[in-house]
């Protein structure tokens, strides 16, 4: 007969140390509610279709949300994890990866009104791979001219929006004898 021991492993709750931390996990959801509250403030005095979609995508996600939150609700309240942030803010190899990746995505914000999309989605596109670790020139060089050209082809040419101009645009549009 087996004896029952109380004492085991499973029967006892995980030390702080050794459960995972999920505060981390709550970062991305708290930016979602706070873009998705923005948005909808932003899109009040807008048509009834923007506010409509708006409010279908905001709610749905303000629900997902919720599910994510209950979820790790239960987890702690089970002391499967804690609410700490673990290893976020060590300044780890992918921790300097996602630093640059913001930083590009930061300084391709603010400098997009000068430089135009041709140039500024270029040089992200470059910055981004290159901070990921790739170094083939062929990669570096025709993901982002790839990418630049699809995004000028399909939004500038064909759905015909108005984005940011640099040099590449106004070349393109005087070469072309059209508006770029």
């Amino acid at each position: 007969m087996a004896e029952n021991n109380l004492n085991s492993p499973a029967d006892q709750p995980r030390l702080e140390s050794e459960r995972p931390a999920v505060g981390a996990d709550l970062i991305i959801p708290g930016l979602a509610v706070a873009f998705t509250t923005y948005y909808l403030i932003g899109t009040a005095s807008l048509t009834w279709e923007a506010k409509a979609n708006g409010v279908v995508v905001g709610l749905l996600l303000y629900a997902l949300v919720a599910v994510q939150l209950v979820r790790i609700g239960l987890r702690i309240a089970r002391r499967e994890t804690t609410l700490g942030f673990g290893g976020l803010f060590e300044m780890t190899s992918p921790q300097k990866q996602r630093i640059a990746l913001v930083v590009i995505t930061a300084l391709f914000i603010v400098t997009l009104s000068w430089v135009g999309v041709a140039i500024g989605l270029f040089a992200a596109m470059f910055a981004s791979m290159w901070a990921l670790g790739e170094r083939d020139w062929r990669s570096l060089i025709g993901v982002s001219l790839g990418t630049t050209a699809t995004v000028y082809l399909l939004f500038i040419v064909f759905l015909q929006l108005r984005l940011p101009r640099g040099p590449v645009e106004y070349v393109i549009a005087w070469l072309t004898g059209a508006g770029a």
